[in-house]
């Protein structure tokens, strides 16, 4: 990822960026790649979902919390509010998450992994080249 932190825990059991991240933190990155620029917290937290149940602090913390794991910077740490800076693009954050994931069960489970590959390259039709297709159109 964009500190390479190697803690990273998967969660095959949700959708989207929440795979990969917690669902705050989610949420919040996603609010922050959509205002495309400097982002405070207080304008993140205006565009919560569920910004009227989640504390404004809360909103901080998990910045902070971001901004630790090396995806969020802040712009001028001497000045407050602080304003933050995206230090990744989402599509970038995910193909090092995707590839960091790969290498891990590769590491771990070579044998698993290369068979998986063998067997999805021996099965791979036009069908399914044109579904990912598809769906990479969408992103």
């Amino acid at each position: 990822m964009a500190n390479e932190d190697k803690h990273t825990y998967v969660r095959t059991n949700q959708p989207g960026l929440r795979k990969l991240l917690g669902d705050q933190e989610a949420e919040i990155m996603e609010q922050v790649w959509a205002l495309e620029g400097p982002v405070l917290a207080k304008q993140v937290h205006s565009r919560m979902p569920n910004g009227a149940k989640l504390a404004y602090s809360s909103v901080v913390c998990t910045m902070g919390r971001l901004t630790t794991k090396g995806l969020l910077s802040v712009m001028d740490g001497s000045t407050k509010p602080y304003r933050y800076l995206p230090t990744i693009s989402r599509e970038k954050f995910i193909e090092q998450s995707v590839h960091h994931l790969l290498e891990a069960l590769t590491q771990d489970f070579p044998a698993a992994v290369s068979n998986f590959i063998q067997q999805e390259n021996a099965q791979v039709s036009p069908d399914l080249i044109d579904k990912i297709a598809a769906l990479e159109d969408e992103d």
